[in-house]
């Protein structure tokens, strides 16, 4: 998935289980096991609110999360259906160039958070968008 749209599938053999020893990276991948990173291989850009879900989460859900965007906490609702979450990769160790940076969502949101919802995050300032963002000032209470 891709802003709440899907862009691909991979299916794994039913039953295939992680075993304890095991490593998720988010980044690059493995070229032997737990290791042989090549920088050619390396994910350029930006990954916020990563979460991983101990079952397949419908279109639906996804699409609800991409579309509270990024100052929600629409994923707290699924608790332990939560395996790992976006906190705890935070806490672990990273290597490479790796930059954390503040959103800005803070603890409080504010009117102006409306600018992160889909409709106007990421667009060319237009006339339309002005009065689009007008009419929408209040969606955040």
């Amino acid at each position: 998935y891709y802003e709440g749209e899907l862009i691909g599938t991979e299916e794994t053999a039913s039953g295939t289980k992680l075993g304890m020893d095991g490593y998720m990276v988010f980044g690059n991948e493995f070229d032997s096991y737990g290791g042989g990173f090549v920088d050619d291989d390396s994910f350029g850009g930006e990954l916020f609110k990563a979460n991983v879900f101990n079952r397949e989460l419908s279109s639906e859900e996804i699409k609800e999360m991409n579309s509270e965007g990024f100052c929600s906490d629409v994923e707290e609702k699924y608790g332990r259906t939560r395996y790992l979450k976006w906190s705890d990769f935070l806490l672990e160790e990273r290597s490479g160039n790796v930059t954390e940076i503040d959103v800005g969502c803070g603890t409080k949101r504010s009117r102006w958070d409306v600018l992160f919802l889909r409709s106007f995050y990421n667009k060319v300032l237009t006339k339309e968008l002005l009065e689009s963002l007008r009419s929408n000032w209040n969606v955040l209470g």
